[in-house]
């Protein structure tokens, strides 16, 4: 499970603890099997590791409160359309996070200029938005990376819609 599932299931306002605690009560209530026969144990599960996931990482996802949609969308939105139509790359969106790889040495300036920034460890370029920073100084591999936030391709997607 990736934080916008973890979010589409609990719906909460905001990104704090009480908004988050409050839509767990409200996704419990609706989804136990013994307030609702028609629920399965394994839906309440599912809202349990949706609320584990989103408490154990306050502050690293964000919602709109107006939209109920992740307020990055439009700047990843606005990074990809200035990248879509480079040759012999490849866009991955991990959680909020764009990661550049391939054949990027000649589209270097094309990268740098849409807010990109080289990631010398991981030989990869990326794009996250600055205020989105994790004060979390691990050094994660792309692996566990996709693994805790889900991996999409979008090199072959020309016609993205996330907001």
């Amino acid at each position: 499970m990736n934080f916008n599932d973890a979010i589409e299931i609990l719906n909460p306002k905001a990104n704090d603890e009480i908004s988050l605690k409050t839509a767990y009560r409200k996704a419990a209530k609706a989804n136990h099997p013994d307030k609702n026969p028609d629920c399965t144990l394994d839906l309440m599960q599912m809202v349990n590791a949706a609320y584990k996931l989103l408490s154990d990482n306050i502050g690293k996802w964000d919602i709109n409160e107006k939209t109920g949609k992740t307020t990055m969308d439009k700047q990843i939105l606005k990074v990809w359309e200035s990248l879509k139509d480079l040759n012999d790359i490849k866009i991955d969106l991990c959680g909020t996070w764009l990661w550049i790889s391939g054949k990027t040495y000649e589209h270097k300036a094309a990268i740098k200029e849409a807010g990109c920034k080289w990631a010398n460890k991981k030989k990869m370029w990326y794009w996250h938005a600055e205020q989105k920073r994790s004060k979390n100084m691990k050094e994660w591999s792309m692996d566990k990376i996709a693994g805790t936030f889900g991996k999409e391709n979008l090199s072959f997607n020309k016609t993205l819609k996330l907001a």
